[in-house]
C-alpha cells in the first residue's frame, strides 16, 4: 500500500495576477518542445506517481517520494519560482522523475533550467508539479528545504509526501513524527490491486 499526504504553502490575500485561460480542450499529448515552438495543445503536468506504484514499482521501501504542486488552486505561478524549489531540493539530494514534464526543463544534478530553456523563467502557467525521490532519511531535509522556499516565492504549492506502507503502518511515521509532520489518514492510497510487476 502507498499513501500520499498533502500540505499547502504560500502567501494569502489579494493581489494575484490572474491570467485568463481562453480554451481548455482535449488534445493529443504534447512535449514541452511542441509548446515552445508554438504548437497549440496540452500535455500532462505530471505523472501518475504513487497512484500506479503497484505496477511501476517507482517507490521502494527505503525511499520517499516528494511532489510540489505549484499554482493550485487557480492562482498560477512563474517558472522562476518553481526553479527555486527544484534548486533547493537538488541541494539536499532529490532525484527528479524523468517522466515528469518539468524535469525536461532542468539539469538533474542542480535543478536549474537548462540553458536552452532559461528564457521561460518569467513565463506564467496555471499548474506544474516537481516530482522527486530520495532515501527516506533525507525527508526532514527535503521538507525543510520546501518550507524555506515557500517563504521566498510569489506563488503557492501543495506538498505531497509519498511513502510505501507496511499493512496499516506508515513506514515513514517515525521520521515524520520527529520532523513535526502530521500524518493524515485521508491521503491518497494505492491498495495494490495491480499485482506488482516490480517489488
Amino acid at each position: 500500500m502507498f499513501s500520499g499526504g498533502t500540505r499547502s504553502f504560500g502567501p494569502q490575500g489579494p493581489g494575484w495576477n490572474y491570467e485568463y485561460v481562453e480554451t481548455k480542450a482535449t488534445t493529443p499529448h504534447m512535449t514541452f518542445e511542441d509548446h515552445k515552438v508554438g504548437i497549440r495543445g496540452s500535455g500532462g503536468r505530471g505523472t501518475s506517481e504513487m497512484k500506479t506504484n503497484d505496477t511501476t514499482g517507482r517507490f521502494k521501501d527505503d525511499y520517499v517520494g516528494l511532489a510540489l504542486e505549484f499554482g493550485r488552486p487557480g492562482c498560477g505561478f512563474r517558472f522562476r519560482d518553481i526553479e527555486k524549489a527544484s534548486i533547493a531540493l537538488s541541494k539536499v539530494g532529490a532525484m527528479f522523475e524523468q517522466e515528469n514534464p518539468y524535469s525536461v526543463l532542468i539539469e538533474p544534478d542542480t535543478g536549474r533550467f537548462k540553458e536552452k530553456y532559461e528564457d521561460v523563467r518569467n513565463e506564467k502557467a496555471m499548474s506544474a508539479i516537481i516530482e522527486c525521490l530520495a532515501p527516506k532519511e533525507k525527508l526532514p531535509e527535503l521538507y525543510a528545504a520546501a518550507v524555506k522556499v515557500a517563504e521566498e516565492i510569489d506563488s503557492v504549492f501543495t506538498m505531497d509526501i509519498i511513502s510505501k506502507m507496511d499493512g496499516d503502518n506508515v513506514i515513514l511515521k517515525p521520521i515524520l513524527d520527529e520532523a513535526g509532520i502530521k500524518v493524515r489518514i485521508n491521503g491518497k492510497t494505492n491498495i495494490g490491486l495491480g499485482r506488482p510487476l516490480i517489488r
